[in-house]
């Protein structure tokens, strides 16, 4: 591997890794932590990340929804 070809790949990781860091916080940021009981009145109500997103509320299941649905959207698989 050339010289430049190891540091695009390494410029391509970077990339790779800053964008999951940033996805992975937004919900951090933006998103209350309230239980369910709380929010709805009854256990375990899981929502899509635009729902957690647009309320801004959301209990440790809807931050794994939500991280995981944004990272799908941005391309990355499940391995």
């Amino acid at each position: 591997m050339s010289g430049a070809q190891l540091q695009g790949a390494l410029a391509e990781r970077h990339s790779f890794h800053f964008l999951a860091a940033r996805l992975l916080a937004l919900p951090c940021r933006r998103v209350e932590v309230v239980d369910d009981w709380r929010q709805y009145g009854r256990p375990d109500v899981w929502t899509s990340a635009g729902e957690t997103l647009s309320r801004g509320r959301g209990d440790c299941e809807d931050y794994a929804i939500a991280k995981l649905q944004m990272l799908r959207k941005a391309g990355f698989s499940n391995r």
